[in-house]
């Protein structure tokens, strides 16, 4: 019973920061940031069965943390 409490609060607690910060950024960079939760799941699902990851899902991977990157790049201001 415990172990449940904990898990609903700090899903609660999760989803009330997460609504919190994309409040303060642009509704398009918020979009991309929630890639990380899917990279999240996929690390927590390899360490519960663990196995490692094939290649084509390791080039997943690394393509999504590009493209957030970039998205985040282009969301920088501008250093005059």
């Amino acid at each position: 019973m415990g172990m449940m409490i904990l898990g609903f609060s700090v899903s609660w607690l999760g989803a009330l920061l997460w609504n919190h910060a994309s409040q303060k950024l642009p509704t398009s960079l918020a979009g991309t940031l929630i890639v990380f939760e899917t990279l999240a799941a996929l690390l927590y699902t390899f360490i519960f069965f663990g196995g490692m990851p094939s290649s084509q899902i390791l080039v997943g991977v690394a393509l999504l943390c590009v493209g957030v990157a970039l998205s985040v790049r282009v969301f920088q201001p501008v250093k005059h």
